[in-house]
């Protein structure tokens, strides 16, 4: 659920009769923020002596790019590589030693603390505690990662389809590196709640435009991932969903950039039994939201558990604590 489908309440009371049908009565859950809630840029920052510095460092520049305040916000940040910058003729010792030459490729997300909020309200309403909140573009290249062996060291362009949004990925070796939320027009699903065979070429004429706004929306994505740092050329096309548009959308941009590409299925990776192959291609987020939360490390990117810069004077009291 998102908090354009009710108020935190309402949309918590439905979750909570759902898992009581189910017979699941959980303590704490890991949810997943749509997409087209995050703010996602990837940064190059110096090198920090600690995590609460960087953090501090990721805010003040992620600042310049927010549409909402920095004190209406909730920052997390994943770090994805050291950048090693051309070396001086001359390096000092304490520059060689300390690496302070080297910077850091980051990928950040900054969401309206509002939108944290009610996940957490929604998660009180449906009885149990918010324990995680991802990035769903995130969590989709944990299962792209664990799910399929093509995935290690390669450039992939994963498109999901959902009736909510339709996001376009850039994926490597699991970690995502490019994200944005394709602007097309809605599915046309309408049809669905009409009568008889009325609407039919209209639907078939929404489906078109989709599909021909999504192409045009791809090749935007893939000129603007070219133009971001450590960019490689993409080597594979996959689509995801649940939306009975996958292969129309596969077959289209497959054509289109002439790359080989497939329906990307967890169930076969996962080695889960086939006749789950639609749910789980549905589920592929909540399936990689799952296997982060329960790792060690957590969720790459947690609007829950954001890693935050020290306490302005901090340092200080506990100077004077310690006196």
């Amino acid at each position: 659920p998102t908090e354009k489908k009710g108020t935190a309440a309402a949309d918590g009371a439905a979750i909570k009769k759902a898992l009581a049908n189910l017979g699941i009565k959980p303590k704490e859950a890991a949810l997943a923020v749509p997409r087209g809630q995050v703010v996602l840029r990837p940064l190059q920052v110096p090198m920090a002596s600690d995590l609460q510095e960087l953090a501090a460092i990721v805010n003040f520049q992620i600042a310049k790019d927010l549409p909402f305040r920095l004190d209406e916000a909730t920052v997390d940040f994943k770090v994805l590589r050291v950048v090693e910058l051309p070396k001086v003729a001359e390096p000092s010792e304490t520059t060689a030693e300390s690496g302070a030459g080297n910077s850091l490729e980051i990928l950040v997300g900054a969401v309206k603390t509002e939108v944290v909020n009610y996940y957490r309200d929604l998660a009180q309403a449906a009885g149990f505690k918010l324990a995680a909140l991802g990035l769903r573009s995130a969590v989709q290249a944990r299962c792209l990662e664990v799910s399929s062996a093509e995935s290690s060291g390669k450039d992939i362009l994963l498109v999901s389809a959902r009736q909510d949004e339709i996001s376009i990925e850039i994926i490597r070796g699991g970690k995502l590196l490019f994200s944005r939320v394709a602007a097309v027009p809605e599915f046309a699903s309408g049809g669905q709640n009409q009568g008889g065979n009325s609407g039919t070429n209209s639907e078939e004429q929404s489906r078109q435009k989709l599909l021909d706004t999504l192409s045009v929306e791809v090749v935007r994505s893939l000129h603007g991932y070219e133009g971001t740092p450590g960019s490689m050329p993409i080597q594979k096309l996959l689509v995801n969903g649940s939306t009975g548009m996958e292969n129309e959308i596969l077959e289209l941009l497959a054509a289109k950039l002439g790359l080989p590409g497939g329906i990307f299925d967890p169930a076969s990776g996962l080695k889960l039994p086939r006749k789950d192959s639609a749910e789980s291609a549905a589920a592929s987020a909540a399936i990689g939201l799952a296997i982060g939360f329960l790792e060690p490390a957590g969720l790459s990117i947690d609007f829950a558990n954001p890693k935050k810069p020290p306490v302005e004077g901090h340092a200080k009291r506990k100077q004077a604590l310690f006196a």
